[in-house]
């Protein structure tokens, strides 16, 4: 796990609350002062709503954006490994 992840056990979480999970994840990341504009996304780029997380299931990947900046879609390639150079 990178130093940038953290990841979060739902089934100990009030994972009906958005507000409660992204208060968690600041804090893991040690920034808990910035939940309040913190952002989460799903891995298309789509911002999480608090009505979404009703439906967030354990090993769904999300990312955070701290400073509630747009959704950074380079960070999608974290998802994978370079196994051969082509070219």
């Amino acid at each position: 796990m990178h130093k940038e992840e953290v990841e979060l056990e739902l089934s100990t979480m009030d994972k009906s609350s958005l507000k409660s999970i992204v208060k968690e994840a600041c804090k893991r990341f040690g920034y808990k002062e910035k939940a309040a504009c913190c952002k989460f996304y799903n891995r298309k780029g789509i911002e999480m709503l608090k009505d979404d997380a009703q439906f967030f299931k354990q090993g769904d990947i999300f990312y955070a954006a701290l400073d509630g900046e747009a959704f950074n879609y380079c960070a999608t390639l974290d998802d994978y490994d370079v196994m051969h150079c082509i070219g």
